[in-house]
Order: structure tokens, then C-alpha cells, then sequence
């Protein structure tokens, strides 16, 4: 079976992890999947130093220092493996690949939507994988035949929203998910693709933590392009877990508890 995929992206690059799901995606021998369609947003721009220092000095908290000690950390020894960029001739073929850049448009509650070109764009496609543009909403996720894949790092039943990985640490949970899931206008509720679990007992953070997350997920991309093309999806849970933002000060002040308790 062929499959056309188009790949939405904040910039024309892939972090690592994604470029090895897509790598996998493409050389899986049960499918023929081409991509036809790269959407760039041109409003995800990186933020200039002093921009992230006026944006950390107006939302201090707790939180945000632990942000900024993890950014601190990156600049000095790099980004984790998982994260670094990789560009998408990396992956893809891009010689016979539509690159369309636009801005996306605000969603009236929130998020974001796509133009009404980039949609029609998009209903050439089979299936389109979300690695950019925030909330996605409106008429691009029904577009694509089969819809719009996008990973939540976490399960759904337990735990969606964000940071991926903190919570799950936090309660001393001794697994975290990875879902794979067809998008709705609903926040990590749609249709559940493809889902795995990694063991986090023996992790002594969050970056152990998501290291577990983003490591196991390429794999996962291929099982839910499959199952949706398909039809055949795993069971949906009867229920889904609470939405988390982020952290406030009690859950930071959990966190740097078992960070200290870990590093006796």
C-alpha cells in the first residue's frame, strides 16, 4: 500500500529523534510511504538572548529557574543526542518535495490554524505528522485522507498537557508513556495510534527521563502510519487522564527534593 505523507515542521530541520522516526517510517518494508509535502512555520523563529531574558524576568518562577539551569546546562555540554538538529535531507529525498512556508493563523480559544492554501494543500496527502506549529486546530486536521499523527510524550490515560516526563518523576511513577495519537481539536484526546511504556524507576531526572521518552519513540511512527492506514487501531482507553500545565511552585519544590535525594 501506498502512502503520501506530509511532514509540518517549526523549521526546515528535524531534532534527531524525529529524524530516525522518519528514516524508520520510510524504510519499513510493510509500507510504501513517500513524503510529498513539507510545511514550514515561518513564525516559530528562535528567540535572541535578550528576548529570553526579558520573557524569564516577567514570568519568574520556580519553574523557569529550573528551565534556565537546564539551558544553562545545554549550553555548556550541548543539547541531549536526541535533540540536536539534523537536517531533512537527512531523511528525505526532497527532490520531488513541495517546501510551503506560511504563517499560521491564531485559533479563536487557542492555538493555532493553518491558511485555507495549506489546507487544500494538505487534503492531496494520506496522512500528515505534526512535529511543528503548537496546538494544531481547525480544517488541517481533517484534511489529510487519514488525518494528522502527532506524539505526546506521556499517557493519555494518566497524564497529558505538559512538561513530558516531569509529572510521571514527580509521583514516582515507575514507568512513562509514548503515545502516538490522530489529532483532534481536543488537547492530547485524540485517537490513540500507536502507544509504548519505558521504564523511569532507576531515573535520577528529568533529562533521565526523557531520554527514556524520546529515544524509544522513532519506532512508533511506522506502527501508527500502519494501523491508521489500516484500520486497525489498538483499543481506545475508556477514559483519559487530567491535563498538567506548568509546574507550579509545590511540584518544582517536589522535583528539586528528589534531585537532592538522588544525588546523596
Amino acid at each position: 500500500m501506498s502512502v503520501e505523507l506530509a511532514i509540518l515542521l517549526d523549521d526546515e530541520s528535524f531534532q534527531e529523534w524525529q529524524r530516525r522516526a522518519v528514516t524508520r517510517l520510510l524504510e519499513d518494508s510493510d509500507l510504501d510511504v513517500s513524503v510529498s509535502l513539507v510545511v514550514v512555520n515561518e513564525h516559530s523563529e528562535s528567540p535572541s538572548m535578550s528576548e529570553r531574558v526579558r520573557t524569564f524576568v516577567r514570568d519568574l518562577s520556580l519553574w523557569h529557574c529550573v528551565v534556565a539551569s537546564r539551558l544553562i546546562d545545554r549550553t555548556v555540554s550541548g543539547p541531549p543526542y536526541y535533540e540536536r538538529r539534523t537536517s531533512l535531507e537527512d531523511a528525505i529525498d526532497l527532490s520531488d518535495v513541495t517546501v510551503r512556508r506560511c504563517h499560521p493563523n491564531p485559533a479563536p480559544d487557542f492555538g493555532n490554524e493553518l491558511p485555507d492554501d495549506v489546507v487544500e494543500r494538505l487534503s492531496d496527502v494520506d496522512i500528515a505528522v505534526r512535529f511543528g506549529f503548537g496546538i494544531l486546530k481547525g480544517d488541517a486536521l481533517t484534511a489529510p485522507t487519514h488525518g494528522v499523527l502527532s506524539y505526546h510524550h506521556g499517557d493519555v490515560t494518566r497524564y497529558r498537557g505538559r512538561p513530558a516526563g516531569f509529572y510521571e518523576f514527580v509521583d514516582g511513577r515507575p514507568s512513562a508513556g509514548i503515545t502516538v495519537q490522530k489529532l483532534t481539536e481536543q488537547l492530547d484526546a485524540g485517537t490513540v495510534a500507536a502507544t509504548a511504556h519505558r521504564d523511569i524507576s532507576d531515573a535520577q531526572s528529568l533529562r533521565e527521563v526523557q531520554e527514556e521518552l524520546f529515544v524509544a519513540s522513532p519506532p512508533l511512527l511506522a506502527e501508527a502510519v500502519e494501523r491508521l492506514v489500516n484500520d486497525d487501531l489498538p483499543e481506545q482507553p475508556a477514559s483519559l487522564g487530567p491535563v498538567y500545565t506548568t509546574p507550579d511552585a509545590r511540584s518544582v519544590l517536589a522535583y528539586c527534593r528528589l534531585r537532592l535525594e538522588n544525588s546523596v
